[in-house]
């Protein structure tokens, strides 16, 4: 099912229309495709058409133009985001039957029998007039404003939807790129950074048989979950895929991301880096031009993590003697840990800033606080 976003979780993979992808494929398409001037900026004009769309449900004006334009706008925000899943799998012969011409015909059919303004939020269960031929034609009617309504919405919100998301997504990959302990505490916590009560989608779940091939006998347990939000479906992809220890990291070359399956340590792509000479005979990949060019692997010569890792050792020690909880220990482990990622990411960020900011009693301060929050807040 297309909308309400369908899709199945096996142990390992997510399905969607048929196709079968590694978790986390969606998440690595996301970051590994969105573009600003082929994305956001050509989502913003079929944003204000869908707005149109709906106002025109609203208030019952010109409603074969409306939608029939609306139609256009969804048919093509699904070209402009057709590299970025599950978008390229989307049918859409299933959308141009949703805008068919019988359906606005009774949509407008719908809202011309009523005598009075209506929200299309309430458009499926409002009641309606005695003029309507049969309950049969009614209910299609009723489908039909609700099916079209819900795409509309659904492709509106993409546009403040996608880069958001994007921009989440990105920090937690550079936040794992700068990091050696890969278990999954790790990962959950610098991901919930990220994401807190937003995190919470509450999304439709059956557990079915999924067939992995034509043989029925082929099969494992999915757990098939309707979403109906992108957003929804994206954040229980990241720690569905977390869960199992995939994880997105950004190439410390080339910043492209690139999808780890294991614990092992891999801080370089093995795409072609940017940065080779051209006139050599053979391109490099990332890795062989940090070998070659002495891009660092450790912390030597880094400052800041240095300092880092200085703190944090500071709190396991206490943790150890029971000075301070280990809730606590962890917390404020990951705000050194975000301190440095930080100090990698925003060129203002200075280093006597960033000492500052991880002697004791500031990161302890800052950790109390964040705590404290989190406990107000869910």
């Amino acid at each position: 099912m297309f909308y309400p976003l369908e899709a199945v979780f096996t142990k390992q993979d997510i399905c969607f229309h048929g196709n079968r992808d590694i978790l986390g494929s969606y998440c690595y398409s996301l970051l590994d495709s969105f573009d600003v001037n082929k994305i956001e900026i050509p989502l913003h004009e079929h944003y204000f058409t869908l707005l149109a769309g709906l106002n025109a449900i609203k208030h019952n004006q010109e409603i074969e133009e409306a939608l029939s334009k609306s139609c256009g706008a969804i048919l093509a925000e699904t070209e402009i985001l057709k590299e970025i899943k599950p978008f390229g799998y989307i049918d859409t012969d299933e959308i141009r039957s949703a805008f068919s011409d019988d359906n606005i015909y009774l949509v407008k059919k719908l809202l011309s029998d009523m005598d009075f303004g209506i929200d299309t939020e309430f458009l499926p269960s409002s009641p309606l007039s005695e003029y309507m031929p049969t309950n049969a034609l009614r209910l299609r009617a009723e489908e039909a404003a609700e099916r079209i309504s819900g795409l509309m919405k659904f492709y509106a919100a993409l546009y403040d939807e996608i880069p958001e998301i994007y921009g989440k997504i990105h920090r937690i990959a550079d936040r794992y790129s700068h990091i050696d302990n890969h278990d999954s505490d790790r990962l959950f916590s610098l991901a919930f950074m990220e994401f807190r009560l937003d995190a919470a989608v509450q999304p439709n779940v059956n557990y079915t048989p999924y067939i992995l091939s034509d043989s029925v006998n082929n099969f494992v347990p999915g757990k098939t979950m309707q979403f109906k939000t992108y957003t929804d479906l994206i954040v229980t992809e990241l720690f569905e895929s977390l869960m199992i220890g995939h994880y997105l990291r950004l190439c410390l070359v080339c910043k492209r991301p690139f999808m780890k399956t294991d614990q092992n340590i891999q801080k370089y792509c093995t795409g072609i880096s940017l940065f080779y000479h051209k006139h050599e005979k053979t391109p490099m990949t990332c890795k062989q031009y940090a070998k070659q060019y002495g891009v660092p692997e450790t912390a030597d010569g880094d400052p800041f993590k240095l300092v880092c890792k200085k703190r944090t050792d500071c709190i396991r020690t206490e943790k150890n003697r029971g000075t301070i909880t280990p809730a606590f220990a962890q917390a404020a482990t990951l705000m050194a840990q975000n301190h440095y990622t930080r100090a990698l990411t925003e060129p203002d960020y200075t280093l006597s800033q960033y000492k500052e900011n991880l002697k004791k009693d500031n990161l302890y301060k800052e950790t109390a606080e964040y705590l404290k929050d989190c406990r107000r807040t869910g």
